[in-house]
């Protein structure tokens, strides 16, 4: 007999409301080889995601956690090192370096100011991360909650696949 369980209930996806407010930088997810059109030429790039933990709450009473897609480029005109400019309030240093190369990993636990916008692509709405600054002197991050599981410490069924996420 060949048999498919049935579906589970989703649970009811809620955006983050548009918002600027602290974070918290919960995780970085390596997420492969995308195929993206860039001045209508078609390339397979390699791409990541910053994943951040918000103070607002979602209906639940979990805070929203917002991501950001990257290329992985250091290149000084990149996304990213523009968004660790506005992060840390400097730009990236030898020092960032180790070995010749920079461990995006030891940002987790860091906090910023985000700017959370909304983008309508045809029925789907999408909470994006429009800016960052670095949090203003006396303003807190959020927590990272003691019972938060990086994605890549998450058992097999627990995976959200990238389709499940909405950017």
């Amino acid at each position: 007999m060949f048999e498919i369980e049935k579906p589970k209930d989703r649970k009811e996806f809620q955006n983050c409301p548009e918002h600027t407010g602290p974070a918290v930088l919960v995780d970085v997810v390596d997420r492969g080889e995308k195929e993206v059109e860039y001045n209508k030429e078609k390339k397979v790039i390699n791409k990541f995601t910053l994943s951040w933990l918000t103070d607002e709450k979602m209906d639940n009473g979990e805070p929203f956690i917002v991501f950001d897609w990257f290329t992985r480029s250091l290149h000084p005109k990149s996304k990213f090192a523009g968004a660790f400019r506005q992060i840390m309030g400097r730009g990236i240093s030898e020092e960032d370096y180790t070995d010749g190369k920079f461990d995006v990993e030891k940002l987790i636990g860091t906090g910023a100011l985000v700017q959370v916008t909304h983008n309508q692509v045809g029925e789907k709405t999408y909470a994006n991360i429009e800016s960052y600054m670095k949090l203003p002197k006396g303003m807190a991050a959020p927590e990272i909650p003691a019972d938060f599981t990086r994605l890549k410490d998450r058992e097999k069924n627990e995976v959200v696949s990238d389709d499940e996420i909405p950017f």
